[in-house]
């Protein structure tokens, strides 16, 4: 019974006989009520040549909820009902708890995804006792889907001398991860324009492999 708002930002020019990419952007801070979140612009990490899809989370349904999990499917089911998208071109990103909520996906959700993109975020938080999964998490899962990691050196939740680590053992295990870290960040994106060619291309080089 209650709602789940999201914004969609067409691509320029939309024509019906092309296939479009997908970026779903996942925001951070998913405290308080559905009341607080309003619509808003189509995020940071938007891309004109793609539909960019803002959905929200809030305090009883985070980002890595059973609830959000089949929020996120409805709503990519009903983007493919109106508009041509590239099924395999689809991609998560997010920041700071939309971050985990892109690790969470990545371990739960993997399939409908062609890559995931964490930023300012540390997987390490889904082991929290005080997040109530509903559900395990499967680790292994990650080796089916290429990442793309950024964190900051300055960052006061997650460091890159936290998140190095463990950054490390992923690969080291069979993980794709494309990680720049950002030696002067805070908890913060002011590094979004040096690093938008990365993202980019990242995004369009790996498709999904059905």
């Amino acid at each position: 019974g209650v709602a789940h708002r999201y914004v969609v930002g067409v691509p320029a020019g939309y024509d019906r006989l092309r296939r479009y990419p997908v970026r779903i952007q996942l925001h951070g801070d998913v405290h308080g009520t559905p009341e607080k979140r309003e619509a808003a612009d189509r995020g940071p990490f938007a891309n004109d040549a793609e539909f960019s899809v803002m959905p929200y989370a809030w305090g009883e349904a985070p980002w890595w909820s059973d609830e959000q999990v089949a929020n996120l499917q409805t709503i990519l089911d009903t983007l493919k009902r109106s508009f041509n998208v590239d099924e395999n071109r689809v991609v998560v990103a997010g920041e700071s708890d939309g971050g985990t909520g892109t690790y969470y996906l990545a371990m739960c959700n993997t399939t409908p995804f062609a890559s995931f993109l964490p930023m300012n975020a540390f997987i390490l938080v889904l082991g929290n006792e005080g997040l109530t999964l509903n559900e395990q998490v499967f680790p292994n899962n990650l080796k089916n889907k290429p990442l793309f990691v950024v964190n900051g050196g300055k960052d006061p939740l997650y460091p890159t001398t936290k998140v190095d680590p463990y950054i490390d053992h992923m690969r080291n295990n069979g993980v794709r991860i494309d990680y720049l870290p950002q030696p002067d960040a805070g908890h913060d994106i002011a590094w979004w324009p040096m690093v938008k060619p990365a993202f980019d291309r990242f995004v369009a080089e790996h498709p999904r492999d059905p």
